[in-house]
């Protein structure tokens, strides 16, 4: 590979672990909270979901502001949410389109 250009690899994380369990405390909470057995574990699968989701964001900004990230990881973000949008906009284009 000679001409391999530099792509930023991070280090494995344990944020995707971790939002993984904080989500089933939270629909598992919710589960609880529709059979009427308690509300506290709900919420503390909420607050986990937004403290996880909190760490990860800044680990991300961190990463970014230290200028790890290049040209080719700048045009993959962009085309990563150029690519969601179209999706979005037709997914809602095929559903509206069933009811009319």
């Amino acid at each position: 590979m000679a001409n391999a250009a530099s792509y930023y690899v991070p280090a494995s994380s344990r944020w995707p672990f971790l939002s993984a369990l904080s989500a089933f405390i939270l629909f598992a909470g919710f589960a609880m909270a529709l059979h009427s057995i308690t509300n506290v574990v709900m919420y503390v699968g909420l607050a986990s979901v937004i403290g996880v989701m909190f760490v990860w964001f800044r680990d991300v900004v961190i990463e970014s502001r230290a200028n790890k990230y290049g040209v080719s990881e700048d045009q993959s973000f962009r085309m990563g949410m150029i690519w969601f949008i179209v999706s979005e906009v037709f997914f809602f284009a095929a559903f509206f389109g069933v009811l009319l």
